[in-house]
């Protein structure tokens, strides 16, 4: 009177109704239970601005120092965080800001990642500009991040910023940067 089939059925069907509903309920929560992480950035010094020699683009050689705690971000639901450093470039040839990306990092164990502190930081990627308007523009870092759950809403924010002014002229070290205020 039971096929294989019905069997099946009758077992896997409330299976699937109390995975799907631990899933909803974790969703659910990932908009209800969120602390952000904390970081600070520390602009250190630009070793040099000038043009690239490869395709002749201005380009800023920096360093800066990172300190981030994301112990308050890690819960259960959180599968990966990125950390990123944006350089948010403005001058008056610029008109606009611009944003690059200029140092990231994916972290995924919680209890070696949880905190890291880098002095002199060298970024991965170049900060370049096709135009060549750097020289003068004012350059802000801030500290990214967005936190990939297991299920439920990937939330990203800024949790840290330090603003500096790039050389007038080309230069090979200037290590007193021009401050602005954040």
């Amino acid at each position: 009177m039971h096929s294989a089939g019905s069997r099946a059925n009758a077992f896997s069907s409330p299976v699937f109704v109390l995975v799907g509903a631990m899933i909803a309920v974790s969703a659910i929560t990932s908009y209800m239970f969120h602390a952000p992480p904390t970081a600070t950035i520390h602009f250190n010094s630009v070793e040099a601005l000038n043009k690239d020699r490869l395709d002749r683009n201005d380009q800023a050689k920096i360093r800066f120092d990172i300190s981030v705690d994301l112990r308050p971000a890690w819960d259960w639901n959180v599968k990966n965080v990125y950390i990123g450093v944006l350089g948010d470039i403005s001058s008056a040839s610029i008109g606009s800001n611009a944003s690059v990306m200029i140092w990231d990092t994916v972290l995924s164990d919680r209890r070696n990642d949880s905190q890291f502190s880098r002095l002199a930081v060298t970024p991965k990627y170049p900060l370049k500009d096709i135009f060549n308007r750097f020289r003068g523009a004012d350059v802000t870092l801030r500290v990214v991040y967005s936190l990939f759950p297991y299920a439920g809403k990937m939330i990203s924010g800024t949790i840290a910023s330090d603003s500096f002014t790039l050389p007038s002229d080309y230069s090979t070290r200037m290590s007193e940067p021009q401050r602005r205020g954040n």
